[in-house]
């Protein structure tokens, strides 16, 4: 079995971390990177970040669509996404 040891992101180092404008600038640049190397099959439209000071917690949410997605063959998934997380 093939393990790349360069797979994923420094996302887990952000937890518990006083968060700034630049740590997330850097971390919304490493998510567009890992998904145009690991998910070749999406295109990411937007990606934002909202950062919750009171809470210390970021919400990231991504706009993403299937590349050549055709709505007969691939029905609901052909279309833009949403997909939100909360760390």
């Amino acid at each position: 079995m093939y393990a790349d040891p360069s797979y994923g992101t420094d996302i887990y180092k952000l937890r518990g971390q006083p968060l700034n404008p630049g740590k997330v600038g850097i971390l919304l640049a490493q998510l567009r990177d890992v998904c145009a190397k690991y998910i070749p099959d999406i295109q990411v439209i937007d990606l934002q970040a909202e950062v919750d000071q009171d809470e210390e917690s970021l919400k990231v949410s991504c706009v993403w669509i299937i590349r050549n997605a055709n709505p007969q063959l691939h029905g609901k998934l052909a279309g833009q996404k949403t997909t939100s997380v909360l760390i």
